[in-house]
């Protein structure tokens, strides 16, 4: 069998190899030398691009140019055991779905509408999207998709050790992202744009997500929630934004015994119903910590009597319900800042250290105390009112 040198290479395949590199290492100035291009077999595609062995994307890799096929690039790199489909820039019409495989990267070169070196996945109007199904081991990253009639533009079911990065589904009929039953994985810088449901499914009923990150993701423009998530356990959402959707900011509900969520630094912001809404079982944990709900039509957080929450240092305001409404009758709160809504309930009895969780806060009036108390390390410590004294149990 031939082998493939330096030489085999066209110069069209060389500037789009040198220009893939240029692209996604302009901070080192480093330009692909196909001299270090390990010996492969040649391998065409239809287009005629070659199979290449490429030390910047991998040891296999193909580079796909608009109107080339994507699943042929993908089986092709499947076939000799994974590697990496680079999408070149412009935009690629699909007429049929994308099947991910594991050990596979698709990469685009970016989401930015404003950049000239954006990618997108054009499904005009078709049922078409990115479908992976009980894989492992795969990335997508830096590329649109858009106007996808399927339901979900991005629709990932039972996979595990997965990366989602910098991946816009914009104008989608169905959900923008779909994820469930999948495990192990992180979803970063991702927007859904103008879906007309969902901008972000997580989970379905008994068939959630498990040990997951959403960090700086986005939902906007949304028919439906911005988030729906259901059934997740170990899910973190760290400065994620909801903005602006029919629904719901964030909704979380569970139909399994254990539910475990924590925002940290999200916003729920100008949706048409409540900014969080939570009805989770009291054996989950719920945690908010430095959230804001603003001028959402609902509530800003509404928390069902059901839900175990714990709420620090969250921010409320401009909303056309209550701040908060938290029917629990034991959350945890501090150090947050609403003007109106329900408060925790009211201890009516001064609590001792065996009446509370650990990390519970609750606010205390009796006769002879009116005040917080507190359990920290085992400990129940009371802080009156006036902070004129604190006292401690054991």
């Amino acid at each position: 069998m031939p082998v493939l040198k330096s030489s085999d290479f066209s110069e069209e395949l060389r500037k789009d190899l040198t220009a893939a590199h240029s692209l996604l290492n302009e901070s080192d100035g480093n330009v692909l030398d196909v001299e270090q291009l390990e010996e492969q077999p040649p391998t065409l595609l239809s287009s005629g691009i070659k199979f290449s062995s490429d030390p910047i994307f991998g040891i296999r890799t193909v580079a796909v140019k608009p109107g080339e096929n994507i699943q042929q690039a993908i089986d092709l790199v499947n076939d000799r055991g994974g590697g990496t489909v680079v999408l070149m820039p412009g935009t690629h019409n699909l007429i049929d779905n994308i099947t991910m495989f594991a050990e596979i990267s698709l990469v685009g070169f970016g989401q930015d509408e404003s950049s000239t070196s954006q990618t997108i996945l054009d499904c005009n109007n078709g049922n078409y999207a990115v479908l992976c199904t009980s894989i492992k081991n795969f990335k997508i990253k830096d590329f649109t998709i858009q106007t996808s009639i399927a339901t979900a533009g991005v629709n990932i079911t039972s996979c595990t050790n997965f990366e989602l990065n910098k991946v816009q589904t914009l104008s989608c009929t169905g959900i923008g992202f779909r994820i469930v039953g999948s495990s192990d994985f992180s979803v970063v810088d991702c927007i859904s744009t103008n879906s007309e449901s969902q901008g972000f499914r997580l989970g379905i009923s008994l068939s959630g997500n498990s040990n997951c990150l959403f960090n700086n993701c986005k939902a906007t423009g949304s028919v439906g929630d911005g988030f729906l998530i259901q059934d997740n356990i170990n899910a973190s959402f760290i400065n994620c934004v909801s903005d602006a959707n029919g629904a719901v900011g964030f909704t979380v509900n569970s139909t399994a015994s254990t539910h475990s969520v924590a925002f940290l630094f999200c916003i729920a912001s100008s949706n048409t119903g409540d900014g969080f809404e939570i009805s989770i079982s009291p054996s989950s944990n719920f945690v908010l910590v430095g959230c804001s709900a603003l001028n959402n039509t609902g509530i800003g957080y509404d928390a069902g009597s059901s839900t175990s929450i714990t709420a620090i240092g969250c921010f409320s305001s401009g909303n056309g319900g209550n701040d908060f409404a938290f029917a629990s009758t034991r959350p945890s709160v501090a150090a947050n800042f609403f003007r109106k809504g329900t408060p925790p309930s009211l201890w009516t009895t001064k609590p001792t250290n065996t009446s509370l969780y650990e990390g519970e806060i609750v606010p205390v009036r009796t006769a002879s105390f009116k005040g917080l108390a507190a359990r920290i390390n085992g400990m129940t410590i009371y802080l009156n009112a006036d902070a004129s004294s604190t006292t401690s149990s054991t």
